[in-house]
């Protein structure tokens, strides 16, 4: 959910880049859909302290 609640705009502007550099090289546009998935995958911090106050 990282993407979703920066605030920033980065997923859509890497989906977007994504397609743009898949027409370039596709294996470039592979790596670019790679990082979201990644930036999904990190835990966020904000959620990561909400759980740290609920186990005290």
């Amino acid at each position: 959910m990282r993407c979703a609640t920066t605030g920033k705009g980065s997923c859509p502007l890497l989906y977007l880049a994504g397609m743009a550099a898949t027409l370039v090289h596709p294996w470039i546009g592979l790596g670019a859909y790679a990082v979201v998935a990644l930036m999904w995958l990190l835990p966020e911090r904000g959620i990561e302290r909400y759980v740290a106050q609920l186990n005290e």
